[in-house]
């Protein structure tokens, strides 16, 4: 099952509310900042590190939103559960 979100900045409260519910989310797609658009949002590597500590890894960079002088700001992540491993990742449209 994939679990996505866009909730401007609250992906985190949105996770740490949701751990039953990630017992059966198997995709990760949400968006994150690698600048400051919103208060006391977390960036990306924050992120990264809080979705990897809850048992996922990156599989790709999904939609980059850029500056008008051409810095990418955010970008859609899209993670898998790392217990399943390669073979699922290969079956996922991307």
């Amino acid at each position: 099952m994939l679990l996505k979100m866009d909730v401007q900045g609250m992906e985190q409260a949105v996770l740490m509310g949701a751990s039953r519910t990630l017992e059966r989310i198997d995709f990760l797609l949400y968006e994150t900042a690698l600048v400051p658009l919103y208060e006391n949002q977390p960036l990306f590597d924050e992120m990264h590190r809080f979705t990897v500590d809850l048992g996922y890894r990156l599989l790709a960079p999904m939609l980059l939103n850029k500056s008008r002088s051409g810095t990418i700001i955010e970008m859609d992540v899209l993670y898998q559960r790392a217990s399943l491993g390669s073979r699922a990742s290969r079956t996922c449209w991307v």
